[in-house]
């Protein structure tokens, strides 16, 4: 693969492909724990109709918060 490569450039090639691998890792990991938070949530919403409750207001209240600041 590095035939058309200079010296330099090949010898950079497995440095990137680590850290590409790691940041790959990284954010696959981040997606991963994203989902299982937001899966938790639907969960307890499901399990406790209180903290429903809260969620759905606390999105409401939000909502009219920014209608009101951007006209």
């Amino acid at each position: 693969m590095c035939r058309w490569l200079s010296a330099a450039t090949c010898k950079e090639m497995p440095m990137k492909l680590l850290l590409r691998t790691v940041a790959s890792a990284f954010m696959f990991a981040g997606i991963l724990a994203g989902c299982l938070a937001i899966l938790l949530l639907v969960i307890l919403m499901v399990r406790f109709p209180p903290l429903l409750i809260a969620v759905v207001l606390a999105c409401w209240i939000y909502r009219k918060q920014k209608v009101r600041m951007n006209p």
